[in-house]
This record gives C-alpha cells, structure tokens and sequence, in this order.
C-alpha cells in the first residue's frame, strides 16, 4: 500500500527547516553581553523558533508510526538506514575534513589533529558537527518504532497518549517546577527511561495530531495552553533569563510545539491547493535534510563574502532567507548527481 500524501506534513517540514536557520543564524545570543539590543533581538528569536527540529520528530512520528501498513519492518528499517544512517556518515566525514582546516558556527568542531581513532569516537561522540545531533534522537527513535507501531496499527491511541503522559509528567512538568522552584535534586535516574527520554512524547503526539486523536475542543485547549506557553516564554526571557525558557524538553516548548503543529494542519486543511502548488511543496519538503546537512557552510561562506559577523543585522536577519534558498538549490541538483543523490537523501 502506497503512502498518501499529506500537504500539510509538507508544510511544516519547510517550516521547521526555516526554524533551524532562524535558531542557527541568531547565534550571537550566546556570545554578546545580555545588556545588548542584539541580546534581546536574537533571544527573541530563540524562543520563537525553538520547535524547529520538535516538529521533525512529530512529523517522522505522524508518517512512520504506523508503517506496517504498507511495509515490512525489515523494509522499513533499509529505507531509514539509506535515509538516515548513509548521509549521517557521508556528511561527518565530509564535516571532518572541513574541521580539519577552516572552522563555523554553529555545530562544526575544529580537529587539528586528525586521525582514525579521532574520526570514530567524533562521530559516536557527536563531536563532528554538533548539530547532528537530531540523527542521533531520531535512529533512537526508529529503533523502537517497530515496538509501538504495533499499538498505531491496532489502533491502540489510548496506550500511546498515556506514553505522552509519561513523557510530560516526566520531562517536562516535574523538571520544569524543580527548575521554578530551585529544588537541589538530581532527576537524572528519572528522566533516562525510554518513556520520558529520546523525545519519544513528541514523536507519539505528533501521530496522534495526525491521526485526529483528539478532537476540536482539545485542540483548541491545546493551541491555547500552547501560545499562552509562548508568551509565558518571552516574559520569563526577559525577565527571569536565569530560567531557562528553551530547553527542546521542557513544560513551554512542548505545549508551544504540539499547537504550533496542531494549528498549521488545521489552517492547511482549510486551503485548496492546486496540484503545482502540491508538487512545488513536495519538491521544496524533500531538500530538508540537504539544507540540515549543509547550511552551516554557507552561513560562513557567506559571512566571508559580505565581511560580516553574526553580530550583523544582515547575518541575523536575510541569512536564513539567502541561505534557505541556496541550500535548497544545491540540493535539488545533488538529488540529480549519479552517487552524490545517496548523500541528499
């Protein structure tokens, strides 16, 4: 059985691609002073686009879960091994040569003295290219999926939403008060079980915003609590910037994260898109991991070409828009090279 497509599922997958070159070209936020209007500028843009790689994991759990509708496990697991596990290691070595001689920000990390052993443990290590991270998650995740695609399949939401409550209570509600409250105890043994760790909660809701588990009024509720999330964030941002309001697993992020999926599907569902617009949105959401894998080259690239720092209105501001585009090109040509379109998957 054929896999049907979904424009919305597209649209949030360009929109969190965009999310990560707003995360990645506001960098400054780390290095300059917190008296600076750049300070407050690029925070901002911190807090409003941290979903960014949240809604991939919700969009990999809303298309994958339920895979034994239409193929076998053994099927399933090649396709991501090519998808993922290839471009992961084609794209460190590429990064790994790269380290060796020039350096970017954000995710590449200098190895002035390169060596095998060097390159094996960066790599398991996540010390290539930081930002890698998300394929490190996601392989966890596509290792369990056969394990709970077994609930999707039988239909059995009500035990893959108390998962998400688990997740919630765990990750999110009770770190995210001893937080509040500064209380002096080490969650560390509690939040390491597959249940609240490896953002499983996000990749089960995202299946179950897809599949319409919940129903208008609950979405409602969650799209409220989600931007009520959001604002409760900007306050706490600048005026409490010790608690931190962007933690990928924290109580705001995943109430914003899970409405910000809920209303793009549903704002989606209300427009009629033409069938250029639906092959044009296709093309555009297949180059997302292309612009993953290569966007922090072309922010230094770039950055050498104008002679500026991330400290620039230009680099905060046009980045991710000159980027996006130029990485979504190259992309689309890589997919047409013989051998090279394995690493652009």
């Amino acid at each position: 059985m054929s896999k049907k497509r979904f424009v919305y599922i597209d649209i949030v997958n360009i929109i969190a691609t965009f999310f990560v070159l707003e995360l990645h070209s506001s960098q400054a936020f780390f290095y300059v002073k917190s008296s600076s209007s750049i300070y407050l500028q690029t925070k901002l843009i911190q807090i409003i686009f941290i979903p960014a790689v949240l809604l991939f994991f919700m969009i990999s759990g809303a298309m994958l879960l339920d895979y034994r509708n239409r193929q076998s496990t053994i099927t399933f697991l090649k396709k991501r091994f090519f998808r993922v596990v290839i471009p992961l290691f084609s794209w460190s070595v590429i990064w790994y040569v790269f380290d060796i001689f020039w350096a970017a920000n954000p995710g590449p990390m200098r190895h002035l003295d390169p060596s095998l052993i060097d390159f094996i443990k960066g790599l398991f290590l996540n010390n290539i290219n930081n930002i890698f991270w998300f394929f490190y998650i996601i392989i966890a995740l596509y290792l369990v999926t056969p394990i709970f695609s077994q609930l999707a399949v039988s239909k059995k939401y009500n035990l893959l939403f108390a998962v998400v409550c688990v997740y919630f209570f765990v990750n999110c509600i009770l770190v995210f008060f001893v937080q509040i409250f500064k209380i002096n105890i080490d969650l560390e043994n509690v939040v390491q079980p597959l249940m609240s760790s490896s953002y499983l909660g996000y990749f089960l809701l995202g299946y179950l915003i897809h599949k319409n588990y919940f129903n208008v009024k609950q979405e409602n509720l969650f799209m409220v609590f989600g931007f009520l999330s959001l604002m409760i964030a900007l306050f706490f941002g600048f005026y409490a910037p010790s608690l931190k309001t962007t933690s990928t697993t924290g109580l705001l992020v995943f109430l914003y994260s899970a409405a910000l999926m809920i209303c793009i599907k549903r704002i989606s569902g209300r427009i009629i898109f033409s069938e250029k617009w639906v092959r044009l949105l296709t093309r555009i959401s297949a180059t997302n991991l292309g612009v993953y894998l290569m966007h922090p080259f072309f922010i230094k690239l770039f950055d050498k070409i104008f002679f500026i720092n991330e400290n620039n209105w230009i680099h905060i501001y046009l980045f991710p828009f000159l980027v996006y585009i130029v990485c979504v090109g190259v992309t689309l040509m890589g997919k047409k090279i013989p051998i090279v379109k394995y690493i652009f998957p």
